[in-house]
């Protein structure tokens, strides 16, 4: 049990990892994948971890904007949903370089492309690296 618990918090990160890069707009996105998927990685936990981060990230994106542009009130927000493992800086900088409304446009596809992979355990990987790298394309479009 403890190496599973310790294989499973491993795999979170790494895919936690490829997330972030993907709504930091990372230019080697590709390869993070690539990466991600050579060591085993699995399509299900990456788009359910992209869904979950794009409605944290949208929800404090809403809270900052609520509290003036204070980016406090969004950094707060995604502490509270879990996110605390990230750095502070790096969850500033998503907060202003993501608007509301874009960060709302992404989950629709999102949650579609989870529910096409899982459907269809064959398209998974390819659901999921499509996916990612949209949100890298958004990102990377400021």
């Amino acid at each position: 049990k403890d190496v599973e618990a310790i294989v499973a918090h491993a795999s979170n990160i790494a895919s936690d990892r490829v997330v972030t890069a993907a709504f930091g707009g990372a230019a080697d996105i590709g390869a993070a994948l690539d990466a991600y998927f050579a060591q085993d990685g699995d399509a299900q936990p990456l788009l359910i971890g992209a869904l979950r981060y794009a409605v944290a990230l949208h929800r404090a994106r809403l809270s900052m904007e609520r509290e003036g542009g204070r980016p406090d009130a969004g950094v707060s927000a995604l502490m509270r949903a879990g996110f605390g493992f990230m750095h502070r800086a790096l969850i500033e900088e998503q907060l202003r370089n993501w608007s509301s409304a874009r960060l709302g446009a992404l989950i629709e596809p999102l949650r579609a492309a989870q529910t096409r992979a899982r459907a269809n355990a064959a398209v998974a990987q390819m659901e999921a690296e499509r996916a990612l790298w949209n949100v890298a394309k958004a990102a990377a479009r400021r």
